[in-house]
């Protein structure tokens, strides 16, 4: 027996780590590149820094991306088949 459905092409989900850092785990599952857009209030989860630091955790280390202040706004291009991972973290004053 068929069944027909639908499915996300991409995905993301939001983590936070023990020390209060912010990770977004982005995954593309078709074979096309995929733009995916988010938003994050840093400050919705305990984050009081006034800049945060963006940085993509690869294989071969941290790659930095960005600071930004107050709200998060990006989209992400996702290589076909690809995940990504995205740091947050306060940056000292």
């Amino acid at each position: 027996m068929q069944h027909t459905g639908q499915v996300p092409v991409a995905e993301g989900r939001l983590w936070q780590a023990e020390d209060g850092q912010l990770g977004v785990f982005l995954a593309n599952y078709v074979d096309r590149e995929i733009p995916f857009s988010y938003r994050i209030e840093p400050g919705a989860f305990g984050l009081q820094a006034s800049r945060f630091r963006l940085s993509e955790v690869t294989p071969d280390g941290e790659v930095p991306i960005s600071e930004v202040s107050g709200s998060i706004l990006r989209t992400e291009n996702l290589g076909p088949r690809k995940l990504k991972v995205i740091q947050i973290a306060p940056v000292a004053n």
